[in-house]
């Protein structure tokens, strides 16, 4: 394959070859023409290397005579050819002039020639420019393709490769600072974030004596806009109680929170008046640890663990009109266990498939999920591998990726009685495989996952995660990580927030569809009843 370039980007890509032209493992035998590099065809304005082919030609780039007339470094007097070096003579072979001295300043040997290069016959050879080297160099490629096609440097697995391996690992850069977010002193919990579609983000939490805020967040602030209430009844929200909120694609807000024995859902069409809550669930099932999705605008969905039959079990029920006033649908037992549940959590994958994930008071997580729009519900499938260790918080702790994978994150005390932050999936179709680790450490403990999946962009199908550690035997901190692609593990644990004072606890984490990631946590660095603090980081 050829690929037709100038003189001055021939001579630039020569240079490039020629530092590179020492490695051995970088590609074909440097110059040789073959399927893997790119010869460009340039009628004999060619770059001598090595010894001429043509008769007469001897060893180290020169003529084994010199033509009578000889101009050095200029034309020969008998046959107007521009000589290679200072008195040599005609290349008997040669189909036309040779560059009077054009060759790469600082790669040739003895006559200017390139040393790397081999020549072809009757003195037409050009240095191939080998992409396969240029990938190498750009760090890409740990072999020579066999077939190059890829436009370097970012160099990509086409079945051809010899070895491939990853770009550099993605870098953790927080975006500004942190910013506090409530402005009551008297106490906040149960923190939840959540991207809006113009660039930003809100954050909503509980504070005394039981009132739902949210507030807006520019990841380019540096102060929080004002927080508005969602309950309309003061003291309504259960202080220790599970809530959310979040949007769909039409910017519709939609609001769940644990009350007084039941599920509260209310909405807004402007995130900023939200109409007066709905309970959506009977008194006979009750409601703890509600968690809400959607799919589509309009469309809402929630789950929770609901009281039946003296045992708290998991429960969902879905609203099809939820900014008008839509009725919920009859709330569907999930599934009928001989133990206690507890927090719930509920997604739903690109082809409309629902997954409603839940812990049991056993200390096992299991998974159901329904392909009839939550009508029935299919048997419940254990996530964790070792039984009766694991543990989650309030946090989103189960996600479902771009490509309908189901992601569920958790403590686990398999090793030690702290508790270690594992995670495992379930691609469409399959099963749960084996549990992997997503911590670097084991040190202390690591608690209230959070999980979220990038959507768009280079974050696409990238699994991020935070949570509540410990390793510092000091105070709590928020550490994450993200995936690096499937089998390749997860990234070097990050700090995400600036202060190193007090205890940072119960993250929540989203991403929006600029890749921007967003945390909010509880901090009791500059108040002891806690604070809601948010920061904003690229990854």
């Amino acid at each position: 394959m050829f690929r037709p370039v100038s003189w001055t980007a021939l001579l630039a890509a020569g240079l490039l070859f020629g530092a590179c032209s020492s490695s051995t493992s970088s590609g074909t035998s440097a110059g040789t023409d073959s399927s893997s590099g790119f010869d460009i065809p340039i009628s004999d304005a060619k770059l001598d290397a090595g010894s001429d082919a043509a008769a007469g030609d001897g060893s180290g780039g020169k003529d084994s005579a010199s033509d009578a007339g000889d101009t050095p470094g200029g034309q020969d007097s008998t046959d107007s050819k521009v000589d290679d070096v200072a008195a040599d003579a005609v290349d008997a072979g040669d189909v036309s002039p040779d560059l009077a001295e054009v060759d790469i300043a600082g790669l040739d040997a003895a006559d200017a020639e390139d040393a790397a290069d081999v020549v072809d016959a009757a003195d037409a050879d050009v240095p191939d420019i080998n992409w396969d080297a240029l990938d190498d160099m750009a760090g890409y490629d740990a072999a020579v393709d066999t077939a190059e096609v890829d436009v370097p440097p970012s160099d990509v697995a086409d079945g051809t490769d010899d070895a491939d391996v990853p770009p550099p690992a993605p870098v953790f850069a927080p975006l500004g600072t942190d910013l506090k977010v409530n402005q009551n002193t008297d106490g906040t919990v149960n923190p939840f974030v959540s991207p809006a579609r113009n660039g930003q983000f809100y954050v909503s939490w509980v504070q005394k004596p039981g009132n739902l805020m949210l507030s807006w967040v520019n990841p380019n602030a540096t102060v929080a806009l004002a927080p508005l209430q969602v309950n309309t009844v003061a003291g309504e929200v259960y202080y220790w109680g599970g809530q959310s909120v979040i949007s769909d694609t039409d910017g519709n807000f939609y609001a769940v929170w644990e009350g007084k024995s039941n599920v509260m859902f209310a909405q807004s069409t402007t995130g900023k008046n939200f109409l007066p809550a709905q309970n959506i669930v009977s008194t006979s099932e009750n409601g703890l640890y509600p968690s809400i999705a959607t799919d589509k605008p309009n469309h809402v969905r929630v789950a929770w663990s609901g009281l039946a039959s003296g045992q708290y079990d998991p429960f969902t029920s879905a609203n099809d009109a939820a900014t008008s006033g839509g009725k919920w649908s009859t709330a569907v037992q999930v599934v009928k266990t001989k133990g206690q549940d507890d927090s719930v959590a509920v997604a739903i994958a690109p082809d409309g498939t629902i997954w409603v994930v839940w812990e049991s008071f056993d200390g096992d997580l299991f998974a159901a999920s329904s392909t009839d729009g939550g009508a029935t519900f299919g048997a419940a499938v254990q996530v964790n591998d070792v039984a009766g260790k694991a543990s989650v918080g309030i946090g989103t702790f189960a996600v479902v990726a771009p490509d309908g994978t189901l992601w569920v994150a958790w403590s686990d005390r398999r090793t030690d009685s702290e508790g270690d932050l594992y995670v495992d999936h379930a691609a469409p179709g399959k099963g749960f495989g084996v549990d992997e680790m997503m911590a670097d450490s084991t040190s202390r403990y690591q608690e209230d996952p959070s999980l979220v999946v990038g959507k768009t962009g280079k974050c696409y199908g990238v699994v991020y995660a935070v949570w509540q550690d410990f390793r510092s035997n000091k105070n709590y901190d928020i550490y994450g990580t993200r995936s690096l692609g499937a089998g390749k593990g997860w990234a070097k644990n990050e700090v995400v927030h600036p202060s190193t004072a007090g205890d940072q606890m119960n993250p929540a984490l989203a991403v929006d569809p600029a890749c921007k990631v967003g945390v909010a946590w509880r901090d009791s660095a500059t108040n002891p009843d806690f604070d809601v603090r948010t920061t904003f980081y690229s990854w």
